[in-house]
Order: C-alpha cells, then sequence, then structure tokens
C-alpha cells in the first residue's frame, strides 16, 4: 500500500504524538533506533523524515538514500530485526520519507545504543522511554498476537495472505461475517498498531505488513 500524501499532510498539521514523530534528517543510528523500536513495542506508528518538529515540511535533497538508511537501522540495530513501510512522498513541493511501524507480534524489540547494549523502549506520549521496572515486566509479559481474540486473529491471518489491501466487504465474506461486525474487528485491528488503513469510509482498505 502506498503513503497517502492527504494522510501525511494530516499528521504533519496535528503534530508528534504517541504514534507519529519528526525528524529533519536521520540523527545518530542509535536515536533512530529507539524510536522505530518505541512504536512497535506500544501501538505502532510513523516516523516522518524530512519534517521540522512543529510539522513544518522541509524536504529532503536525497530521501532514496535515506530511506535505505532507515532499512539498514531497522535491520541492524533493533533486535530482533523490524519490518518496515517505506516510501517516500512528495508533499508541498519537498520531498520527505515515510516509515510506518506496525505493533511488534511476538517478543520486543530492543533498540541498540552507541555500544551495542540493548535496551528495551516505549512511547509514552511523544516521546520514547526506556521500559524499566512495572512497565519493562509488563512489556515482557506481553502476549503480542497471542493476546488478540479468535476474530482478531483470523482477521489478521486473513490480511497477511491478502496479495493486496483488502477491504471490509473482502473480510466480510472470507469469514462469513455481517460487514458490520467485520468493520469493527479491522477498526479495532488498526486502533491497536495491528494494521493500517488508507481511505475513508466505505473506501476504506487495509494492510498488515509490509508488501
Amino acid at each position: 500500500m502506498e503513503h497517502d500524501p492527504a494522510e501525511l499532510l494530516d499528521l504533519c498539521r496535528a503534530g508528534e504524538g504517541l504514534r507519529v514523530e519528526f525528524k529533519r534528517g536521520l540523527p545518530a543510528d542509535a536515536k533512530i533506533a529507539r524510536v522505530l523500536a518505541g512504536f512497535a513495542n506500544t501501538s505502532g506508528g510513523m516516523l516522518l523524515v524530512g519534517v521540522e518538529n512543529r510539522g513544518r515540511l522541509i524536504g529532503l535533497e536525497d530521501p532514496d538514500t535515506v530511506a535505505v538508511e532507515l532499512e539498514r537501522i531497522a535491520r541492524e540495530r533493533i533486535a530482533p530485526a523490524l519490518a518496515l513501510h517505506l516510501g517516500t512522498v512528495e508533499l508541498a513541493g519537498v520531498a520527505l520519507v515515510a516509515a510506518r511501524v506496525m505493533r511488534r507480534r511476538g517478543a520486543p524489540h530492543a533498540a541498540l545504543d552507541a555500544e551495542d547494549h540493548p535496551e528495551f523502549v516505549q512511547r509514552r506520549g511523544s516521546k520514547t522511554r526506556v521500559a524499566a521496572g512495572e512497565a519493562l515486566r509488563g512489556l515482557l509479559a506481553d502476549p503480542g498476537i497471542d493476546g488478540l481474540d479468535e476474530l482478531a486473529r483470523a482477521a489478521l491471518a486473513w490480511l497477511d495472505g491478502a496479495p493486496v489491501a483488502a477491504d471490509v466487504a473482502g473480510l466480510s465474506a472470507h469469514l462469513d461475517l455481517g460487514r458490520a461486525r467485520a468493520r469493527r474487528a479491522l477498526e479495532s485491528l488498526e486502533r491497536g498498531g495491528w494494521i493500517w488503513v488508507d481511505g475513508q469510509d466505505e473506501v476504506r482498505r487495509f494492510c498488515s505488513a509490509p508488501r
């Protein structure tokens, strides 16, 4: 699924938060790894590179190189490695890189610091914080996908096998559900960060993993 420019513009206007972070460019690997792992360990999120803290679009001179670096960091500086949905997009005449992170499926992700020490991190508001004490115990005990109910797991499995983004009607037919129930299942998964959505109302389409 391609990143929707209208959605990205809305994110820039709304500002940073639990599931959104902006970067002018790429800082040190460890800082980016913390942001990405924090999203995955909480409820997913979107990193936009080429955007100032207050949401002003400044763009990137070489977005393709930034995208390659993000993919490398997610692979080499996060354990276990993290899959990203990456894309370059032009907004208001400037080029940005968008990296969408889905909520983790199994074990939590650790970000490796500059000395290769693993840190378990989570999002707290618009910040990424080290998980310690009760927060760390909760993160390590979180069952991930196993904690979803049977319908949610069935919907997620169906989306995983779909060759393209899918919609409410498709899930309704596949699982022999009423459309209202299928919609509630998908929207619940989206709110939890397990899947992402593009479009509005009857043209909303869902996808669960990078294609």
